[in-house]
């Protein structure tokens, strides 16, 4: 004959006690704050600015229109430089961020070299 087929108690009885481990959930690391790629080029400075103007200060609109009318040559570098020292006063006066700053010294600083940077 057959064997009797086990009972519900000597099946419970065979079974783990202890629970199964809980599944492991990788920790995904927050994503960093917004933080736009520095720029290389007037035109890049411009558009990363223009994005967002309230978070750079209240003198994002002028620089943005000072970039837009920086020009090629000569004039353009003395423009750029005359940009450069009312960035450093925007600074220290507080009407632009000091993120700004960091975005717009050294786009600026390389326009004012000769052949550093037109508006591309």
């Amino acid at each position: 004959p057959a064997p009797a087929p086990p009972t519900v108690a000597a099946v419970a009885e065979a079974l783990p006690t202890t629970p199964p481990p809980a599944p492991t959930i990788a920790a995904v690391a927050p994503a960093p704050p917004s933080v736009p790629t520095a720029p290389q080029t007037v035109a890049q400075l411009r558009d990363v600015l223009a994005a967002d103007p309230a978070r750079y200060g209240s003198r994002t609109g002028e620089v943005i229109e000072r970039l837009e009318r920086l020009g090629n040559g000569r004039k353009a570098r003395d423009r750029a430089a005359e940009l450069l020292a009312d960035v450093d006063t925007w600074l220290a006066g507080g009407e632009l961020t000091p993120e700004a700053g960091e975005l717009i010294r050294p786009v600026v600083e390389r326009a004012t070299q000769p052949g550093g940077g037109g508006p591309g």
